[in-house]
């Protein structure tokens, strides 16, 4: 009805982050939450690695690398996520968008 767009998709792509990243902060705080339930994921594979070690069916070494890996992994995300909200208050401060709204004006 209106026609087609000209644009490419790489550049409707390229509009769609801008727009997802430009105004919120919202993708950083995924990052933490998926570092977070990495993290309780991890408890659980340290329990089943854990219990595998002791009942002696790993090869030598699997139990450390397989706990520090899932360990190391979501202690980085969390710890993106972290620095990304700091980033994310500079971010919107720096804006220098005022607190408040003016509704009525006083004086004309």
């Amino acid at each position: 009805m209106a026609g087609e767009s000209k644009y490419p998709l790489a550049k409707m792509l390229s509009f769609s982050i801008d727009g997802i990243t430009s105004f919120s902060s919202k993708p950083i705080r995924i990052i933490f939450m998926v570092g977070l339930i990495l993290l309780l994921i991890d408890i659980g594979v340290a329990v089943y690695v854990l219990s595998a070690y002791f009942a002696h069916k790993t090869i030598s070494g699997w139990t450390s690398i397989m706990m520090s890996v899932w360990f190391l992994g979501s202690i980085i995300l969390m710890s993106i996520g972290i620095v990304g909200e700091y980033i994310g208050k500079i971010f919107i401060e720096v804006k220098h968008r005022p607190r408040f709204a003016v509704r009525d004006a006083l004086w004309d």
